[in-house]
């Protein structure tokens, strides 16, 4: 179902439990920002066959020299976390 909402660029993968990372290249910010948020509706327009509703909550960052990978995946994963403390289902930039 990702996979379908995101570009041939695009690089999708599992991190962790139940947490995906998504690498967007040649996007910025705002263009990173606008493809979580279409996953986000399309998660939550889809009629999942489980007894909970499934939503998604994500952090969004971009990339610049001063980063190193590392650096830049906890930048992401604490956007995440922010994102969940907010009350679920929504992005972080």
């Amino acid at each position: 179902m990702l996979d379908s909402q995101l570009r041939t660029t695009d690089s999708l993968a599992r991190w962790g439990g139940e947490e995906f990372l998504i690498l967007c290249p040649s996007t910025d910010l705002s263009g990173a920002a606008t493809i979580a948020k279409e996953i986000q509706s399309a998660i939550e327009k889809n009629n999942f066959s489980v007894s909970h509703k499934i939503t998604l909550s994500g952090g969004v960052c971009g990339y610049n020299n001063s980063l190193s990978l590392d650096d830049l995946i906890i930048k992401a994963d604490s956007k995440l976390y922010e994102a969940k403390s907010k009350g679920r289902n929504q992005i972080i930039l």
